[in-house]
């Protein structure tokens, strides 16, 4: 069971990966990627399977999340940012602002599920003994293993939506839509404007 809850994430950040190196490439090279990322995920598999390491699991995880990450980045700085200065000057520093914070936030929080998640298995015993003393409903705050699934859930949630928002950037459609969101303290959308002005004038 702790296999089929820890490989999925492998296939789906390998999922982001692809998204985030295949965009605006050459059918030929999307399928070349699609390859090489399959056979990776593959070999993980099978290792994982063989050796049943949980670094083994973390350190791959982490690498290719990291991967997609930093990749993401270059994009934002040296793609969307000379473009967004070339056809859109006036809101560029604001879009990138609002793009740099969501980025940040959803490695934030998603690095902070992966920490617990980690604290909970290093310390597993002590904090079984802790909950166990404390009862219902408060040992639920000590629940590790579940704000792992919710911070990990809503950090790659944010990640996508990233994603989504740097894609619609990049193909001149900021005027189109737009990133409606509270930084800590509302769930991001990205909506087209009409519909926010729809909402807002209901």
């Amino acid at each position: 069971m702790q296999l089929a809850d820890e490989l999925p994430m492998i296939y789906t950040v390998f999922i982001m990966c692809y998204a985030t190196f295949s965009y605006k490439r050459s059918p030929r090279t999307q399928i070349l990627i699609a390859l090489v990322m399959i056979g990776l995920g593959i070999f993980i598999t099978v290792y994982y399977l063989y050796a049943k390491n949980p670094v083994f699991h973390q350190v791959a995880f982490a690498l290719i999340t990291a991967t997609t990450v930093f990749r993401g980045f270059y994009v934002m700085e040296y793609q969307l940012r000379p473009q967004l200065r070339e056809r859109n000057p006036t809101h560029c520093s604001r879009l990138m602002r609002e793009m740099w914070t969501l980025a940040l936030v959803s490695i934030i929080t998603f690095v902070g599920g992966f920490f617990i998640w980690n604290m909970d298995n290093i310390f597993c015993k002590h904090l079984t003994t802790a909950k166990n003393q404390l009862q219902l409903p408060w040992s639920i705050v000590l629940e590790g293993h579940g704000w792992w699934h919710i911070l990990t859930g809503l950090g790659a949630y944010e990640m996508i939506l990233w994603r989504i928002w740097l894609v619609r950037c990049l193909a001149g459609e900021e005027e189109k839509f737009m990133l409606d969101w509270r930084p800590w303290s509302s769930i991001p959308q990205v909506v087209p404007r009409t519909q926010k002005g729809a909402t807002k004038s209901s």
